[in-house]
């Protein structure tokens, strides 16, 4: 294994480890905040912790990430030499490897549900503002109506 690949190696895990750390710091603060109480409604407060708990299992797989990493690049060697020793040599070489591809799947799937919540949790929003404003709309339609038309 070349210095470059080394080098790019060690680069892209203390990537991972520092965007973990500060990332997963975020959410802990986060879930402290919503837990001293905040000025949130019930709805979005419940939504926020749900959200800071996923950023966190995903902040706790970025770490999971970069120790397969370590593993995987500390075990990783001249694919000569892995067909050399044989079957074993081969399984060893690959389970690291294969630890780093079901991690970093597992992370995707859950910025996927991350982004889903985000969205279903918009939608709703949008939807209790514009019956909000219809209703707004509506009351000042009655109290026109009512001016125009004097009192009953």
């Amino acid at each position: 294994m070349g210095w470059n690949q080394i080098v790019s190696g060690v680069v892209l895990i203390a990537v991972l480890v520092v965007l973990a750390g500060v990332y997963g710091w975020r959410q802990v603060r986060l879930l402290q905040r919503l837990r001293a109480g905040t000025e949130l409604e019930a709805d979005e407060a419940q939504w926020r912790r749900g959200q800071a708990w996923r950023r966190l299992v995903g902040s706790g797989l970025m770490f999971v990430l970069a120790g397969a990493m370590v593993v995987a690049l500390a075990l990783n060697r001249p694919t000569e030499q892995i067909v050399a020793e044989g079957h074993e040599a081969a399984v060893v070489w690959a389970i690291p490897w294969l630890a780093v591809l079901v991690v970093l799947m597992a992370l995707v799937l859950l910025a996927a549900l991350d982004l889903w919540s985000t969205r279903r949790f918009t939608v709703q929003q949008m939807r209790r503002l514009q019956d909000e404003r219809r209703a707004a709309i509506q009351e000042e339609i009655d109290r026109r109506r009512q001016q125009r038309n004097g009192p009953a």
